[in-house]
């Protein structure tokens, strides 16, 4: 039971660490995490004008 009792107080002190600390690593690691997603999209993109573009050459 007292190994119980000392992991709840651990992981709020591991948390109350991890709220104040995130904000900061969390940006930073959306920002760098974004630039992969955001060519992915891109790539979608381009393969859908590229159906739109085969229409356009059979008008």
């Amino acid at each position: 039971m007292a190994k119980q009792r000392s992991k709840p107080t651990i992981i709020k002190k591991i948390e109350d660490d991890i709220i104040v600390i995130n904000p900061f690593e969390i940006e930073k690691k959306i920002r760098k995490s974004l630039p992969p997603p955001a060519q992915t999209h891109k790539n979608k993109i381009k393969y859908n004008r590229k159906s739109k573009h085969p229409k356009k050459f059979d008008d």
